[in-house]
């Protein structure tokens, strides 16, 4: 049976993810904020799942600072702390959030998937990591030109560019210019300049804004 923990801010949808993974006979563990890392540890997790939330207060503009902006920022951050848990795959699950918005220096994670819109990808990609190891692959500062997720690399330069949401590849050319192959395609590849695999903070997200409150035995509360 796999095993995976949920940490999240707000029960309602803590309750929710939990109960997409029962479903699939997964055994699950579920971790308001402030989570017992200690308890997380000792559960033996295959799979992490982190909920993160953009704060309403941020919805009107682009992230400026993710630890006041995004609910359950923190808790991700604090998973640097338990070195046991280096190991195991961590799925990012965004509400109100791209995955632009996630500084790709904040933690080693696999997958980010965006609620509600990746929510059918959402059981098989569970399936999938909760079986691997944790990815060896870097995030980079890149979106990938087909999903728009962040893209991976192995390199101590981030040339050799892979999705993990959607499998494209994106090979750098020279400073400007690349190419990059989608799930499928076949041919030498799409042309594609270096600067449009940029993320733009320009604007904010355009998913719709989150009305529900914390749940009970949240701390991180959106202030007034």
């Amino acid at each position: 049976m796999t095993k995976i923990v949920v940490l999240d801010g707000f029960q309602e949808f803590a309750q929710m993810l939990s109960g997409l993974l029962m479903e699939d006979g997964n055994e699950v563990l579920t971790e308001l904020i402030p989570v017992d890392f200690e308890r997380v540890i000792n559960f033996r997790p295959d799979l992490i799942v982190v909920a993160l939330y953009r704060m309403n207060k941020a919805y009107d503009r682009p992230i400026e600072r993710a630890e006041d902006d995004i609910l359950g920022y923190i808790p991700l951050l604090s998973l640097k702390n338990y070195p046991s848990t280096t190991l195991i795959p961590l799925l990012l699950v965004g509400y109100g959030l791209h995955e632009r918005d996630i500084p790709p220096e904040c933690c080693h994670y696999d997958l980010f998937l965006s609620f509600p819109k990746d929510i059918r990808l959402f059981p098989r990609k569970v399936e999938e990591l909760s079986k691997q190891v944790k990815s060896r692959r870097k995030i980079s500062g890149y979106l990938c030109p087909h999903c728009e997720s962040r893209l991976t690399y192995v390199a101590r330069k981030p040339d050799d560019l892979f999705c993990p949401r959607c499998g494209t590849s994106v090979a750098f050319l020279d400073e400007e210019n690349c190419i990059y192959s989608p799930p499928g395609f076949k041919g030498p590849g799409r042309a594609c300049k270096v600067s449009q695999l940029l993320p733009s903070r320009a604007s904010p997200s355009t998913l719709p804004e989150l009305t529900t409150k914390p749940g009970e035995g949240s701390e991180e509360e959106e202030a007034p």
